[in-house]
C-alpha cells in the first residue's frame, strides 16, 4: 500500500542536506505534493529559485513554531498567504540575525586565521585547540554563512563585514 504525503517539509542550506534543485528534480518525476523549504536564515535560496523549483512555501529555523504552523496552513489551502509573503517574513527574520550572523567570537576568531591562510592544524596550534575542534567549529560556520567550504565561508565573511579583506594572505 502506497501512503501519499500532504506535505513535505523540505531542508536545505544545512550542512549534508540535499539542494534546493533536488525539488526540481521530484517535480520532473511527477511529485506534486505541497513542498515547504525550511532553512538556516544565512542560506535562504532566492525567490526565483524557490519559484523554479515549484516550491510552495519557506520557513527559516529561526522563525517561531507559530510561523511554521502559519506558513503550514498556508501551503496547504487554509489561509492565503503566498509564497511571496513567507519569502518577506524568513528574509526579515535573516535581517535581524545578529551583527556576527549568530558566529561566536571563537568562531570570527577562526574565520580570521583561516583568511590568513592558516590551517586547521595552524588553527588548532594558534588556539591552543584539537584539530578535530577546529573542524566542528568550521562546520559551524559553514552552516551559519551558509557555506560550502571555508573558502565560500571567508567570502561571505567579508561580504558581510564579519571579517576584513585586509586581512587575507594569499
Amino acid at each position: 500500500m502506497i501512503h501519499h504525503s500532504d506535505l513535505i517539509l523540505f531542508p536545505v542550506g544545512f550542512s549534508g542536506a540535499p539542494d534546493l534543485h533536488l525539488v526540481g528534480k521530484h517535480r520532473a518525476a511527477g511529485v506534486k505534493v505541497p513542498v515547504i523549504i525550511l532553512c538556516p536564515p544565512l542560506s535562504i535560496p532566492s525567490l526565483d529559485e524557490l519559484v523554479e523549483s515549484e516550491v510552495q512555501g519557506i520557513i527559516s529555523t529561526s522563525s517561531s513554531p507559530e510561523e511554521l504552523k502559519e506558513a503550514i496552513h498556508a501551503v496547504l489551502g487554509h489561509k492565503t498567504e503566498t509564497l511571496k509573503e513567507q519569502y518577506a517574513r524568513a528574509i526579515s527574520v535573516t535581517h535581524s540575525f545578529s551583527q556576527n550572523f549568530g558566529l561566536t567570537n571563537r568562531e570570527v576568531e577562526i574565520l580570521r586565521l583561516i583568511s590568513a591562510g592558516k590551517s586547521d592544524k595552524d588553527v588548532a596550534y594558534n588556539l591552543e585547540i584539537s584539530s578535530k575542534t577546529v573542524k566542528t567549529h568550521l562546520n559551524h560556520i559553514n552552516v551559519k554563512l551558509g557555506a560550502k567550504n571555508r573558502i565560500h565561508a571567508v567570502v561571505n565573511a567579508i561580504s558581510k563585514n564579519i571579517i576584513s579583506p585586509h586581512t587575507l594572505n594569499f
